[in-house]
């Protein structure tokens, strides 16, 4: 119990650091926040995940190997609303609404389709692997060439500027 407490001290201060670094590899490189989170922050993080789907995969345990970034998602995906429960300024996903979010989103939902499509279809293998493994690399980088591409576009031509943020404040209810 006092080693996971400690663990957990070390990511919370490693995570401040960690946070940074996307920000200064996207001033440093201009390649833009939402690339650069999508990079080092995604890979960074899904570490653990990458490592127990390998160790699923080898062992044969394909249930496992699935449930396991399926779930983390899924999980992920919890935390994003507790986010917004803490974030006092507005919710969270219209304080963070930009193209480059809205295409991660996009490309997310695409290829977490790909492993049902798999599961939908007949047996189908190339050599031992289904197609629609083959295509989630390919649909990821594709994916991150897009979102170098808008935002090469975006900041290369003389668009309007950004809208402010707004902040959304609840209603308040009659009684």
């Amino acid at each position: 119990m006092i080693a996971l407490l400690a663990a957990l001290v070390a990511i919370l201060f490693a995570g401040g650091a960690l946070a940074r670094t996307p920000d200064e590899l996207a001033e440093r490189t201009g390649m833009g926040e939402a690339v650069a989170c999508a990079l080092l922050l995604g890979a960074v993080t899904s570490l653990p995940g990458i490592a127990t789907t390998i160790i699923g995969s080898v062992r044969h345990d394909a249930e496992f190997a699935l449930a396991n970034p399926i779930g983390s998602i899924a999980v992920q995906t919890v935390w994003l609303a507790i986010a917004d429960l803490l974030y006092r300024r507005s919710n969270i996903e219209h304080a963070a609404a930009s193209l480059e979010n809205v295409l991660q989103s996009l490309v997310l939902v695409a290829l977490l389709c790909l492993p049902v499509v798999a599961y939908a279809t007949p047996e189908l293998t190339v050599l031992w692997v289904h197609p629609a493994s083959l295509l989630i690399p390919v649909i990821y980088l594709y994916g991150l060439v897009l979102l170098c591409r808008l935002r090469r576009d975006r900041c290369g031509s003389p668009a309007a500027p950004p809208r402010p943020v707004r902040t959304c404040r609840p209603r308040r209810r009659r009684m």
